[in-house]
């Protein structure tokens, strides 16, 4: 791993912002209007992707780890994956937001990601922080509706956009909740990707983290703790959220049975993966939308 992505691992200063950009990349999955105009409503709920609310009228209350919010008419919010959040409807509003979930590859730098448009703070951001994206959402919303062409394109374009807005909004917050924490060692970085790249190579296999400290030459305890400095979860956890992540692609995206995810993704069976979905993720895997 080279000096420069050690940098970015720990700060994203005004000349880094770019090349940590470009280092990464920001896939889109949906983008849409969500309408809820029940009064006091509460939703518990997980994503497997990062999602970005742009709210277009009322407000609502999110409480995810960092605590409670209210997210008002033309706030923003972002959330992280498999944190699992809670949404409630405020009595009387009418809540409206657009939504856009997105992934981050490589994988290793989700975390960096989030730290680095969040500040390591509160994911939330209240009206004049951030740009007034209201216009340029409206018209992506019907470039989407009317099936325009390079839509895709412009998703990723835009997602690029408000991710450089919501890093100069938090750069400084960002800065000194950086320097109180001690910066991995390139030693460290270079086990990080190399156990990244193993797992994401075996996905299809069942989990055996002894066998992947063997190969890495770390024992489980060296390991156990730089995934919980890095990624604030231990690597089993992390790597049952991976292959949840890719069940839930085979099946919504590519079309692929409860059965042949399971088989794919090496759990001992649909039921197995099933219950596991559940667990994590609230939701059956059968209850996805399918292509």
């Amino acid at each position: 791993m080279s000096n420069d992505l050690f940098r970015f691992m720990r700060r994203v200063s005004t000349d880094d912002m770019a090349d940590f950009i470009d280092r990464i990349t920001l896939t889109p999955n949906s983008f849409g209007v969500f309408r809820q105009q029940k009064t006091a409503v509460v939703n518990d709920f997980m994503t497997t992707d990062f999602d970005f609310i742009y709210m277009l009228s009322g407000k609502t209350r999110i409480t995810t780890r960092f605590g409670e919010h209210i997210v008002p008419q033309g706030g923003s919010l972002l959330i992280e994956p498999y944190s699992l959040c809670s949404a409630q409807c405020m009595p009387e509003e009418i809540v409206n937001y657009y939504y856009a979930h997105f992934d981050v590859s490589p994988s290793y730098l989700r975390d960096v990601y989030f730290r680095s448009v969040t500040g390591g703070g509160p994911p939330v951001f209240q009206p004049g922080e951030l740009p007034d994206f209201r216009r340029e959402l409206d018209a992506l919303f019907q470039d989407q509706t009317s099936g325009a062409f390079g839509f895709a394109a412009v998703m990723q374009s835009c997602l690029r956009i408000l991710s450089v807005a919501m890093m100069r909004a938090r750069y400084g917050a960002a800065e000194r909740e950086q320097e109180l924490s001690p910066a991995p060692s390139e030693v460290d970085l270079s086990i990080l990707s190399h156990a990244i790249e193993l797992i994401d190579e075996r996905l299809g296999e069942p989990v055996n983290v002894q066998g992947l400290c063997r190969e890495l030459g770390v024992s489980y305890s060296f390991l156990y703790k730089l995934f919980v400095k890095m990624f604030n979860q231990p690597p089993t956890k992390y790597i049952l959220q991976k292959k949840l992540s890719a069940a839930e692609r085979l099946i919504r995206v590519q079309g692929s049975t409860v059965a042949e995810a399971a088989e794919k993704l090496g759990f001992s069976s649909p039921s197995h993966l099933s219950r596991l979905f559940k667990k994590h993720l609230g939701r059956a895997p059968t209850h996805l939308p399918r292509p």
